[in-house]
This record gives C-alpha cells, structure tokens and sequence, in this order.
C-alpha cells in the first residue's frame, strides 16, 4: 500500500459533525488486573479525537471497543465497566453513560457520549454479519475509525458500519498511518529496524518487506533465532543482521549486543518492535536494555516503536520521550509494514473516492 494512497483516507476534519450522532471504534483493549489499568495509552491516544468530536458539536458520540477474546460470549471478567470507570473523568462535563450492550439502541437518550459494552461479546462481530453491521451503523450518522490496532480485521465494527455510513480516518489513525507511511517510503538515511518478538509468522513477513528499504534490519529474540536456523538452508538478505551469539536462547549475548549499537550509531531513522529476550526476567533482559540505551543516546532524527511487549518495557525504563512515535498498532502496525491491505484503511479508502 503506497502512502499516496494512504493519505486518500477521509480525514476528520472534513467532516461536518455539528448535531450529528457519531460512532467511533477505538481500541480500549488495555492491559488489566484486578480491575486496575496497567497501561493507558490506548485509552489517551483515543482523547484528541474525542475532544474533537463533542468540540464540533456532536449530538451524541457513541463509542465501541473490544477487550480480550470473549469468543462471541459475555464473559463477566471482560466487560468494561472499569474502563468507563476510568474514562469518565477525561470527558469533563459530558455526560457519560455505559450501555448493558451495542443492541441497546432505545438507550440513547439523555446523555451525549456513550460506551457500549464489549462489542465482541456479540458472534456477529468477528464474521462481519451485515445485519449486525446495520443494526450498529443505525445508532449514527457518521463513523470515525480511530484504531489502527484493529483495522487488520473484517469485523462489523470496522468494516461493516463504514459500509453503511460516511466514514472517516479518527486523528491517531491519521498519525499512525502518516508516521508508518513515512517509515516505508522516505525514511532519513541510514534507516535501521530492530525486530524482535516470538510470532515468526508474523514478524517473518515484516522482516522481509522492511529489508527492501532499510540499510540494516537487526533481529533478535526468538524470531532471530529462528531466522538464523532458516539460514543454514536458504538465504538471507545481507542487510538483515542475525543473533551472533544467545543466552540460554533466551536473550541475545554480548556479541549480539556489539553489532546491534555499531548499527544504531550510523542511524538516522529507527524503527523498533518486539523485545530481544525473554525481557520479563530480568536475567533475560539486559540485550534489549543494552539496546535501549543505545536508540535513546542515538542522534537519528526520527525515533519509532511499535508493539504491546516493547511499549510497556520502554515505559518501564521511562524513556518513551525519547521516541518521536510510540505506534499502538499491535500486529497492524507489522501488517501494514509488511505490505499487507488492512481491511479496516481499505474500506475508507473506498469512501474517499
């Protein structure tokens, strides 16, 4: 997908939102215990197109996200009372209500922002059911998409209310789909990407496409190591950069470390995503601490993580002001980097024609 393309996704602010009822998907599949929100960033990413949204003068704004894998059931421990709870006070004096459920349209009365409960709590949701699909596009006027993270999948809540309804790209997925756009097609040079993560199947792909346009591609973790046994009988491109060395197969060694900080000296872009050990221990984190410290001292002029895993260890080391763009993509963010059609960009495409 090529950025000039991209950027004829519908932006919000061509909308004319004043006394319409808007329907807006955003991703608050926040990491949770005991009821408590370890990490809020999808939650504040989403804040700027809200804000905007009820600044236009919305009549109602109706939001709907997913949380867990519910697998089409009400799962008790999945609903999202805690993340209303939690999003409340962000929203002033607007009044705020939790519906029990997306169907529960007759309960759009008094207040102008609403939450419906765990939208994949619904089997409708996941196979795209266009009656389903209609029923939710029939609680609005317009539809916002502002989730990247979700926009690989074909779900009714993605897919199926932008087929009924005008429907534009939400600011955070405008900036998502800018900053990843750029990454791809004119990043400052040397631009080097450091992956790491354990889902070959899915980081494989994007190791791939990003060595057609990055000077180094730095592998680590278990991806690397799977990458380096597929060596011994195919080859790889001599851009991308394999663990030298490992510990216990659980964290790159020091050889590992050495080249990894060559590289990011000479960069002039980054893009990281995925962990380079098993970063939970502490035993296993110090390659991906070591490389850390490297990108945050680094001089490049554009600086860019992706990822749950790498998010929360950069959080953890306080260092997520050092990055220009923390992307809050998931595995979409790797898609889209791979080269892959998200369904959910596609169909506001179509939109924009």
């Amino acid at each position: 997908m090529l950025y000039n393309e991209i950027m004829k996704l519908p932006p919000l602010k061509s909308a004319n939102l004043k006394d319409k009822a808007v329907i807006l998907r955003v991703d608050f599949n926040v990491p949770m215990e005991d009821e408590k929100i370890l990490d809020d960033s999808r939650i504040k990413a989403a804040l700027p197109t809200i804000e905007y949204i009820l600044n236009q003068g919305a009549k109602k704004l109706i939001l709907i996200s997913h949380f867990g894998r519910p697998d089409g059931k009400v799962v008790e421990e999945l609903k999202l009372a805690p993340i209303a709870e939690y999003l409340a006070p962000f929203l002033g004096n607007h009044h705020f209500q939790l519906l029990d459920g997306p169907m529960a349209g007759t309960y759009f009365l008094k207040p102008n922002t609403y939450l419906l409960e765990n939208i994949r709590f619904y089997p409708q949701e996941e196979v795209n059911d266009p009656e389903f699909a209609k029923k939710l596009a029939s609680f609005g006027d317009v539809f916002v998409n502002d989730a990247l993270s979700v926009s690989h999948r074909a779900h009714a809540s993605v897919v199926g209310i932008a087929q009924n309804l005008p429907s534009y790209a939400g600011l955070n997925l405008e900036k998502e789909v800018e900053v990843l756009s750029s990454i791809i097609e004119d990043p400052p040079k040397p631009f080097v990407v450091i992956i790491g993560g354990i889902k070959m199947e899915e980081k494989g792909p994007a190791v791939e496409n990003l060595a057609k346009v990055a000077d180094r591609v730095l592998v680590g973790g278990k991806v690397g190591l799977d990458l380096k046994l597929k060596a011994q009988s195919s080859n790889v491109k001599t851009n991308i950069i394999l663990p030298q060395d490992d510990i216990d197969g659980f964290d790159i060694g020091p050889k590992t470390v050495e080249a990894f900080i060559a590289e990011i000296k000479k960069a002039q872009s980054i893009f990281w995503n995925g962990n380079l050990g098993k970063s939970e221990e502490e035993k296993y984190s110090q390659g991906t601490k070591k490389v850390l410290a490297a990108v945050v001292q680094s001089s490049a002029q554009l600086k860019v993580a992706a990822g749950g895993d790498t998010l929360a260890f950069i959080n953890q080391e306080n260092c997520a002001d050092k990055f220009n763009f923390l992307s809050l993509g998931g595995g979409a963010t790797l898609e889209f980097l791979s080269g892959k059609n998200l369904p959910g960009l596609e169909v506001l495409q179509e939109m924009s024609k």
